[in-house]
C-alpha cells in the first residue's frame, strides 16, 4: 500500500540505469520524477512503476530549478529528496518521517554520505547553516 505522507521527489540527469534499479527501494511511496534530459526515454522505462508521476523538461533547467518544479506537484506532509543514486530502503524513510515527528522544530536535515559503502564521505563533515523555524 502507498505511504500518502511521504512524496519522494527525484530530479534526473542521464541516470536511468542507476535510477531503474533504486525505485524498486521505493515501490510504497509516491515519486515524482523530472527527467532534466531532454533526448530521454526514461518514461518508457518507467511504465511498469504506478506509483511515480513523471516530468519532463525540454531541457536541462539545473537540479534546483528541477526541484522546484516538482515540489510544485507535491502535496504529501513530508517530501524526501533523492539524487538518483541513492539507496534508501523503506525502513529507513519511515526512521526518517520519526525524527520529523519528535523533533518539531526540525525542518530540514541531511544525512551521511559514505563511498563505496565502506567510508565516510568528506562530504559529510561540511558545515552546513543550523536552520531553524
Amino acid at each position: 500500500m502507498i505511504n500518502k505522507e511521504i512524496t519522494i521527489l527525484i530530479v534526473a540527469y542521464k541516470s536511468d540505469t542507476i535510477l531503474l534499479r533504486n525505485l524498486s527501494y521505493l515501490k510504497n511511496f509516491n515519486v515524482i520524477i523530472i527527467d532534466n534530459f531532454k533526448d530521454s526515454n526514461l518514461k518508457e522505462k518507467i511504465t511498469s512503476f504506478k506509483n511515480i508521476n513523471y516530468a519532463k523538461t525540454n531541457f536541462n533547467l539545473g537540479e534546483g530549478s528541477g526541484a522546484k518544479i516538482g515540489l510544485g506537484l507535491i502535496n504529501s506532509k513530508y517530501t524526501l529528496y533523492l539524487n538518483p543514486d541513492t539507496i534508501i530502503n523503506e525502513i529507513n524513510i519511515l526512521k526518517l518521517k520519526e525524527i520529523f515527528f519528535i523533533v518539531e522544530s526540525l525542518n530540514l536535515f541531511s544525512n551521511k554520505l559514505f563511498n563505496n559503502f565502506i567510508s565516510i564521505s568528506f562530504l559529510s563533515f561540511l558545515n552546513f547553516p543550523l536552520i531553524k523555524r
